[in-house]
């Protein structure tokens, strides 16, 4: 274990070095400022390995612009591993963490992340916004309805469909829904806040009616599976668990789903599915979907 760690410490001094010496060399060569920020994000995310980064100054020249001003400062270079980061995807990037390091003076760490404050006041009611959380957009659907004419989506490139590209599973656990592929709301299990049901490709629809298909019994099931699932070690590398109208607060007291919580995500946090690799999702929008991917640990 020492020699190993021996090892990984050496390569990483070996690494750094490296990277120094190639930003001394763009030091020299370059009076471009954006070109060496780039070469230091660069190198800072291949050490940390970090898979986005961005660098921030004070800075209110208007060459400055391309990214907007973030508690003060100017957003100058965003980078991915594949190089720059577009406009527009920095848009959306959480703040907090960056008003904090401004405000003290000092390094940030953070293990878990809140998207705090966060409101949309023209994605309403629930189903566009659980649409939004697999497909990246709402499709025009503004409305709570069952799935059926005008509440059917035709892509075939949302969340799901990914993941299976990628060679990768998935499954979503609805509370109180009872048989497999759940297309009409019951009881205490409503359609709206399961997603995936409305995507052509998964409920059979055809024009006319709903000709569910083996893939829509196998990945629309009910949430008494997942105990079993947990237990076996059989769970797909991406989890969408949605609680019932009680337990997601919609129906039910705050109260109410916080004790929901507390008796089941430590049941998620127990098991290897997690503990491998699994990171945890918990949106209330207002209510309490959570997201269990563990692609990361394929």
């Amino acid at each position: 274990m020492a020699a190993t760690l021996a090892l990984i410490a050496a390569f990483s001094f070996a690494l750094a070095a490296a990277l120094l010496l190639s930003l001394v060399q763009t030091l020299n060569s370059t009076l471009v400022l954006n070109q060496v920020l780039e070469q230091v994000l660069d190198a800072v995310m291949r050490i940390t390995r970090a898979e986005r980064g961005f660098l921030l100054l004070a800075d209110d020249s208007s060459e400055a612009a391309q990214y907007e001003r973030v508690a003060g400062l100017r957003l100058r270079v965003g980078r991915n591993r594949e190089g720059g980061i577009p406009t527009a995807d920095v848009q959306g990037i959480s703040t907090s963490v960056v008003r904090k390091a401004v405000a003290s003076g000092e390094t940030v760490a953070t293990g878990n992340a809140v998207a705090a404050g966060y409101h949309d006041s023209f994605v309403h009611p629930s189903k566009p916004n659980y649409i939004w959380m697999v497909a990246g957009q709402n499709f025009g659907i503004l409305n709570n309805n069952d799935p059926g004419p005008g509440n059917v989506i035709a892509a075939t490139s949302h969340l799901a469909d990914q993941i299976e590209h990628a060679g990768l599973t998935w499954k979503t656990y609805q509370e109180s829904m009872g048989a497999p592929c759940g297309l009409r709301s019951h009881d205490l299990y409503a359609v709206k806040h399961n997603p995936f049901a409305y995507f052509a490709d998964i409920n059979g629809w055809d024009g006319q009616t709903f000709q569910p298909s083996q893939r829509c019994n196998d990945h629309i099931v009910d949430y008494s599976r997942l105990d079993a699932d947990l237990a076996s070690g059989d769970v797909p590398d991406y989890v969408f668990i949605t609680p019932n109208l009680i337990n997601d607060m919609h129906n039910g007291s705050v109260a109410g789903g916080d004790a929901w919580l507390s008796r089941e995500v430590p049941k998620i946090l127990a098991s290897p599915a997690y503990a491998d690799g699994g990171p945890r999702v918990i949106s209330n929008s207002p209510h309490v979907p959570v997201q269990l991917p563990g692609a990361s640990r394929k």
